[in-house]
């Protein structure tokens, strides 16, 4: 998918609103099985903060947590690579646009080389923007976080994290969402 870049798993999710939709299906297939932390980047785009990602980076790898961001360029990207930590992007199909193999320019809305796992999110009846992949994205983060419900037997879910960024104007709804799911 990236030309000379790293191998991302890519999963398109066409009608995310389904009320059972099969998380830990999804989760059992790309071997996300046992609870993991989770860190949300909010909101996050490519503006600088190279010093401060990679303390993430190092804390998400200190603790074997997963980062989940938005498929876009946020900077986090490089050091995820360097240090072997999982990174989940979450973005809506029709609004970001795919790598070439001799772009003249880089589009913000690009896929970033780096991550893991890729979620595409389309649904053919409604247009999907950038506030709206932002429930998917919440609800998948809880799945990760909690886990196969069989390896838990009682155990609590492990901590997620999120961190507002607000580089974008698309985090609004994301916060929202993040207090309304504790």
């Amino acid at each position: 998918m990236f030309p000379a870049g790293k191998l991302a798993k890519l999963v398109k999710v066409f009608d995310a609103t389904v009320k059972n939709f099969p998380y830990t299906d999804i989760l059992n297939k790309l071997k996300l099985v046992s609870g993991y932390p989770v860190v949300n980047l909010i909101g996050a785009k490519d503006v600088g903060r190279g010093k401060f990602l990679a303390g993430i980076a190092r804390a998400c790898f200190n603790t074997d947590a997963i980062i989940v961001d938005s498929a876009i360029a946020t900077g986090i990207e490089k050091y995820t690579m360097r240090r072997g930590v999982q990174l989940i992007g979450i973005a809506p199909e029709n609004e970001v646009k795919f790598p070439k193999i001799n772009p003249t320019s880089i589009d913000p809305f690009e896929i970033s080389n780096g991550h893991t796992h890729i979620f595409l999110i389309n649904n053919k009846e409604k247009d999907l923007t950038w506030t709206n992949e932002s429930l998917f994205k919440i609800l998948l983060i809880n799945k990760i976080a909690e886990g196969k419900q069989s390896l838990k037997k009682g155990k609590d879910s492990c901590k997620i994290v999120h961190v507002l960024l607000a580089d974008t104007p698309y985090y609004a709804d994301e916060v929202r969402l993040a207090i309304k799911y504790n």
